[in-house]
């Protein structure tokens, strides 16, 4: 489907207050399309940045692990406690015959409520793998914890891994697994522009040629910060960031209170 028809045809104005019927409605009309179309209908959906956040996330998992096939959501999990006095002890594998056991811990998981799937590091350096697991798994445990100030909407928590016993074949294909950070950049600023052109009539002709330059990116399997037209996305996406905050959006409670999940992804040259 075409970039002006996947817009005209998705487009929903109605707020989506909780995270469960965002997902109810997540799964009816983005399950099962491209990375990118997902990100695009799913940023129609989003009312609120912490929609925008998940609708742009699942497009980007899904990009950089192509041959997963994934039905819900799915989470990317690297992240491990290395900061406090008493630290969670980071994840680890054991080879034991044709099998691997697996403890730690990993301490952010989108949308850890109502995720479906973890894809997860073990190991460091050249030992380094990634598997995938339900999170109703025997030996896993995911945790949310109480909202905090930046996405309250979005539940968030950790991941841990108790004698997690898999076999060595379910590890995850992680050729792309360098380039998730553009990838989340990129797939983040579609949802947001999709977004912006559902619910600002003023900003729709901006909003689509920066969709058209999105889209362009992310026809390549590998994501760079560095290319042209990723550098001349960013700039557009925090220009028009910049108006909006002044204009469109001053007012709006939920919009003054995340708009920096799209800040913060500024590039820094």
């Amino acid at each position: 489907m075409r970039l002006t028809e996947r817009l005209a045809s998705g487009r929903i104005q109605d707020p989506i207050d909780q995270e469960a019927d965002f997902k109810a409605i997540w799964l009816e009309q983005c399950a099962g399309l491209s990375p990118f179309e997902m990100a695009i209908q799913g940023g129609l959906l989003a009312d609120r940045f912490a929609w925008i956040f998940t609708a742009g996330y699942q497009g980007a998992v899904r990009h950089v692990f192509p041959e997963e096939s994934f039905e819900g959501w799915a989470a990317f999990a690297v992240s491990e406690d290395r900061s406090s006095d008493n630290p969670l002890p980071g994840v680890t594998w054991e080879k034991s015959d044709s099998r691997v056991v697996i403890n730690g811990s990993k301490t952010w998981i989108a949308a850890s409520a109502h995720c479906d799937d973890i894809v997860f590091s073990a190991g460091r350096g050249g030992d380094k793998r990634f598997f995938r697991v339900g999170p109703a798994t025997q030996g896993v445990t995911v945790d949310t914890r109480p909202p905090g100030r930046m996405l309250p909407d979005l539940s968030q928590g950790s991941a841990h891994f108790d004698n997690l016993v898999l076999s060595d074949d379910q590890r995850v294909n992680h050729r792309l697994v360098a380039g998730f950070g553009p990838s989340e950049v990129l797939y983040i600023y579609a949802a947001f522009l999709a977004s912006t052109w559902a619910r600002t009539s003023a900003e729709q002709t901006q909003a689509l040629a920066l969709l058209e330059l999105a889209e362009q990116v992310a026809a390549r399997e590998a994501i760079s910060r560095d290319h042209d037209d990723m550098v001349e996305l960013d700039l557009g996406v925090q220009t028009l960031l910049a108006h909006l905050r002044a204009s469109v959006f001053g007012e709006v409670d939920l919009w003054r209170r995340d708009y920096k999940l799209v800040a913060m992804y500024a590039r820094k040259n």
